[in-house]
C-alpha cells in the first residue's frame, strides 16, 4: 500500500508538471479510492492492475502465469523439463506476440489519460519471448506451418496419411462472371442428395447479403430459369478447348489472368429437377456470438441448414463429414483472408468426404492461389498412392452430432417453472443468457438496454421463424414492438 501511494504520488507530480491536471485529479480520485476499498475490503474491482506490488515483482518483470507452474512441477517431481504443445501453430504463435502488444496498447491510453498508474502494464500477458523462454521443449503442429515455426524446427514432420483413405478435394477454377449463378446452381445439385456446401466471402456484408439472397426462393426460381435457358442454347465452340485431366496442371500455369481452357475443366455439368428443392442457408461471421457458432454448424450437419456462409470462421478446427464442397469467392483477391494458409485451410474443409471438391472462382491466378493448389495436390498425390499400394478404399467420416446446448438449456429452465408453478415464457438469448418474456419492463430499462435486448430478439424472432415455430415469433414480435 505504501509503495503504490509512493507511485501515485510520483505520478501525480509528473501529470502535473506537464499541465495535465484534469488527468491528475481523475487518478488521485481513482487511485485513492481504490485503496480505501483494498483497506476495508480486502478487494476492489480491477486489483490485478496492482498485481506487481502484490507479487513482489520490480517494473518489467514477467507476470506469473501456469506455466510456472508446470516448472516447479517439472523440477519437484521429474527432470526439470516438461512439453508444451502448440496446435494450429500458425494462429497459436503470433496470438501470443499479438496479446502482449494489444494489451499494452490499450492500458497506455488509460495511463496517459489518467485512469490508471504506470504499474497497470506489469499485468500483462507473457512477450513471445518470455514465452518461448519457459518453454523449451515444444511441438508445433498445424496444416500449415509458417516460417517462424520452420525455423525455430530442426526437421520438421510430415504426417498426411490419413487411416481413412480420404484424399484433399479436387481443385477447380471457375470464372468470376457469373459466379453467384454458377455457385446456387452446385448448392441446390448437392441439396437434392443430402450433401452440404460451405462458402466463403470476404466481407460481413457479402455474407449476409448473399444468405439473403439465397433464401429469396423467388430469386432463386429467376436464376434457376435463367441458367436453363443458357444451358439449352448453349452453343458448343469446337475450337475451344478445354483441359480434360482431372487435375490441374498448376505447375504449367503462370501467374496473372487465367486461360480460359482452365476453367470448368471437370465435368460437372448438373441437371436440376423442375420441383427441386430449396437450399436453406445462414451466415456464421464475427457478429454472431462465439457460443452460438456451434449450434449453426451442427444445424449444418443435422440439414436444418444446406449452406453456411462465412468469412474467416470457416477454416480450422472445423470437422463437417456431410460438407462436399468448398466454393471460395473472389480468390484472387490478396490479403490474409486468400493467403497461401487461409486457402489451404479452407479448402481442407472438403477432405472429410469422399467426394470432397473445392471451387475457386477467380479471374487471375495469384501466387496465394498457386502454392495452395500446389500443395493441395502433393497432399492428394500421396494419400492416392498410399492407397493404391495398401488396397485401401476411402471411406467418409462418420461422426455423431452432439445435442444441441440451448435446446437442452432451455428445456431444463421449462422443468423449473413447471416444478415452481409458472408459466413457460422462458426463451434461449444464446447458450449462456435466458430471458423470461413475462418479466420484461421496458419502461425499467435504459435506451441502450432497449436497443441490446431488441437485437436478441430479432435475432431469436428469425431463428424462430426459420423454424416452423410461428407462435413464438409472434410473441416476440410483439415484445420487440413494445420496446421499440
Amino acid at each position: 500500500m505504501i509503495e503504490i501511494k509512493a507511485d501515485l504520488d510520483a505520478r501525480l507530480h509528473e501529470l502535473r508538471t506537464q499541465g495535465k491536471i484534469i488527468e491528475a485529479h481523475r487518478l488521485e480520485q481513482k487511485v485513492n479510492y481504490d485503496l480505501d476499498m483494498i483497506r476495508e475490503f480486502g478487494f476492489v474491482n480491477g486489483i490485478e492492475n496492482y498485481s506487481r506490488y502484490f507479487d513482489g515483482r520490480q517494473p518489467g518483470d514477467a507476470p506469473y502465469t501456469l506455466i510456472d507452474y508446470f516448472i516447479e512441477n517439472a523440477r519437484e517431481f521429474g527432470d526439470g523439463s516438461f512439453l508444451t504443445i502448440v496446435d494450429e501453430s500458425h494462429i497459436s504463435l503470433p496470438q501470443v506476440r499479438g496479446m502482449h502488444n494489444g494489451d499494452r496498447a490499450r492500458k497506455q491510453n488509460l495511463i496517459e489519460y489518467g485512469f490508471r498508474l504506470p504499474s497497470a502494464l506489469d499485468n500483462r500477458p507473457l512477450t513471445f519471448e518470455e514465452f518461448a523462454e519457459r518453454t523449451d521443449k515444444m511441438v508445433y503442429v498445424s496444416a500449415t506451418p509458417e516460417k517462424l515455426e520452420l525455423s525455430l524446427s530442426g526437421e520438421p514432420v510430415e504426417q498426411l496419411i490419413r487411416p481413412t483413405g480420404l484424399i484433399d478435394p479436387n481443385i477447380e477454377l471457375r470464372s468470376t462472371e457469373d459466379q453467384i449463378e454458377d455457385l446456387v446452381i452446385e448448392i441446390i445439385a448437392r441439396k437434392q442428395i443430402g450433401q452440404r456446401t460451405l462458402v466463403t466471402t470476404l466481407t460481413k456484408k457479402m455474407a449476409e447479403a448473399l444468405t439473403e439472397y439465397l433464401n429469396d426462393t423467388a430469386k432463386i426460381d429467376a436464376l434457376v430459369a435463367s441458367w436453363r435457358k443458357k444451358h439449352i442454347n448453349k452453343n458448343i465452340d469446337n475450337e475451344h478447348t478445354i483441359w480434360s485431366d482431372p487435375e490441374l496442371p498448376i505447375n504449367q500455369m503462370e501467374i496473372g489472368f487465367i486461360d480460359s481452357k482452365y476453367y470448368n475443366h471437370l465435368d460437372t455439368s448438373h441437371e436440376i429437377p423442375e420441383n427441386f428443392e430449396y437450399p436453406k442457408v445462414a451466415y456464421l461471421h464475427s457478429d454472431i456470438e462465439t457460443l452460438e457458432r456451434s449450434d449453426i454448424l451442427d444445424d449444418l450437419r443435422r440439414g436444418v441448414y444446406d449452406v453456411v456462409i462465412g468469412i474467416n470462421l470457416l477454416r480450422e478446427g472445423l470437422d463437417l463429414p456431410e460438407v462436399t464442397l468448398v466454393a471460395i469467392l473472389d480468390a484472387d483477391k490478396e490479403g490474409f483472408l486468400r493467403s497461401r494458409t487461409s486457402l489451404i485451410q479452407t479448402m481442407g474443409r472438403a477432405a472429410r468426404h469422399v467426394e470432397g471438391h473445392a471451387i475457386l472462382y477467380a479471374d487471375r491466378l495469384t501466387g496465394s492461389m498457386k502454392a495452395a493448389i500446389e500443395e493441395t495436390l502433393r497432399r492428394r498425390h500421396i494419400q492416392l498412392e498410399y492407397n493404391k499400394e495398401h488396397g485401401i478404399t476411402a471411406t467418409t467420416i462418420s461422426k455423431p452430432i452432439r445435442e444441441r446446448m440451448l435446446k437442452k438449456k432451455e428445456e431444463e429452465q421449462k422443468d423449473k417453472n413447471k416444478q415452481k408453478g409458472q408459466p413457460e415464457v422462458i426463451i434461449s438469448l444464446n447458450k449462456t443468457e435466458h430471458i423470461d418474456i413475462a418479466k420484461i419492463k421496458p419502461a425499467d430499462m435504459t435506451p441502450y438496454d432497449k436497443r441490446s435486448l431488441t437485437t436478441k430478439l430479432k435475432r431469436r424472432m428469425n431463428q424462430a421463424a426459420k423454424d416452423m415455430d410461428f407462435e413464438l415469433a409472434a410473441i416476440l414480435r410483439d415484445v420487440i414492438a413494445e420496446l421499440s
